[in-house]
């Protein structure tokens, strides 16, 4: 293997390393076809230019949801080429998705992965990085065969400890091996960021049964978060300590404590994590409609007014329907219904929104507007889309285009004198 360069390192800082797939993904898919052309230029002259790969996947990713062969070939193209020559690094397992475990390109970078396995025992972020990329694809019990090895040949790995605990967590039926996992992370790490590392620590002791541990959990994570006001992802662990102690109350028919903590578990103002919602889901089957549509409002004016996950619980509570975007497909009629009432929210929080933020607020809805009408016109011209989906989708198309101009309208009677 050619020898790693370090022109672009890789991120191990979990914050940044979680706003760095973002922000590729955010990047590369605002850019034009002829940025498209100059980094690929970029590529030829410099194969390590990391950064340019970085953007293009970014591109590539955002295109593959037009299952276009020649954008999937050149996606692949390099994907193959990160796995081969920089397994160690962190954008060696960014740009993944649904659609690329669905195509023929699965089983070439997998063989790449398993042979980087085989070269590299010591290496734990290759080892890691292989481990994951199987968990992405479902092939769980090759990851876990795949952590197993490599912890024992790297017991000083934390992020492989780490993984293979979010390994076992996603994995049901192994809700026992993921408590044990994580215990396990936590006694040969004892000065570990628990805030961080043993955040999954009260949902995985629920998930296996164990509520007494789960409680003293999120109360233990819940006192260190309190003193630690400062840490990166004390938001997230308060919300989610809160959703467990809150689903356990709802379990022992404890409504008006689960309420509490539903409430509790609200992000602070400006948080840039995505909350769970699991406890509002729960509470909702309860009955409780009106506290979780309260905490959904407070949630929008505080910190995220277009959680598209918020808003799925908001059109349950308002239509009765469960709307999913992967079983839309069984019933197309349903997501230009979704469509329409999450544009139409989507614009009653803009109009409320006050007049400080407002500008910026509008600037940002007009474009991603632009972008989700480009994406719908993408799909609306794919010549696979037949029968219902081509109707469903050009009424969706329909939508955005209405609510662009809507957006558009709004903004020249509020700004222009």
């Amino acid at each position: 293997m050619k020898a790693f360069k370090n022109d672009f390192p890789a991120i191990h800082d979990p914050l940044h390393f979680s706003e760095s797939a973002r922000t590729w993904r955010r990047l590369g898919a605002e850019m034009t076809a002829t940025q498209v052309v100059q980094l690929e230029t970029c590529v030829k002259a410099n194969a390590w230019d990391l950064k340019s790969r970085a953007l293009l996947l970014g591109y590539f990713h955002w295109q593959m949801k037009t299952k276009d062969q020649l954008l999937r070939q050149t996606w692949l193209r390099h994907l193959s080429w990160l796995v081969t020559h920089r397994p160690d690094h962190d954008l060696a397992i960014h740009f993944y998705d649904s659609f690329f475990f669905q195509g023929d390109g699965y089983r070439e970078i997998k063989a790449i992965w398993m042979e980087q396995v085989s070269r590299n025992p010591k290496n734990a972020a290759i080892q890691c990085h292989a481990a994951v990329f199987l968990d992405l694809a479902n092939d769980k019990e090759l990851a876990e065969q795949v952590f197993t090895a490599a912890i024992e040949g790297n017991p000083t790995s934390l992020e492989l400890r780490h993984n293979q605990v979010r390994l076992y967590s996603r994995w049901r039926g192994k809700e026992l091996e993921a408590l044990a996992a994580i215990e396990q992370m936590r006694e040969c790490f004892p000065s570990l960021d628990a805030l961080y590392e043993l955040q999954q620590l009260p949902a995985i002791a629920l998930a296996a049964g164990n509520e007494g541990k789960a409680i003293d959990a999120a109360n233990e994570l819940l006192e260190i978060a309190t003193k630690k006001s400062k840490h990166w992802n004390r938001d997230r662990v308060i919300n989610e300590a809160h959703t467990v102690l809150g689903e356990i109350e709802l379990k022992n028919g404890n409504l008006e404590k689960a309420r509490w903590h539903l409430y509790q578990s609200l992000p602070a103002p400006v948080s840039l994590m995505i909350p769970s919602l699991k406890l509002a889901r729960s509470l909702v089957l309860e009955g409780e409609s009106l506290a979780v549509i309260s905490y959904l409002d407070n949630f929008e004016k505080t910190c995220a007014p277009y959680l598209e996950d918020a808003f799925k619980i908001r059109f349950q509570i308002e239509t009765g329907k469960i709307y999913d975007n992967v079983r839309d497909r069984d019933d197309p009629s349903l997501r230009p219904q979704y469509e329409r009432a999450l544009l139409d929210h989507r614009f009653k929080v803009l109009e409320a929104t006050e007049a400080p933020q407002l500008k910026k607020a509008l600037e940002s809805a007009i474009k991603h507007a632009h972008w989700t009408v480009e994406w719908w016109s993408s799909r609306a011209s794919n010549p696979l889309m037949t029968g219902d989906d081509s109707e469903c989708v050009n009424l969706c198309l329909n939508l955005h285009q209405e609510h662009l101009l809507r957006l558009e309208a709004f903004r020249s009677e509020t700004f222009t004198s």
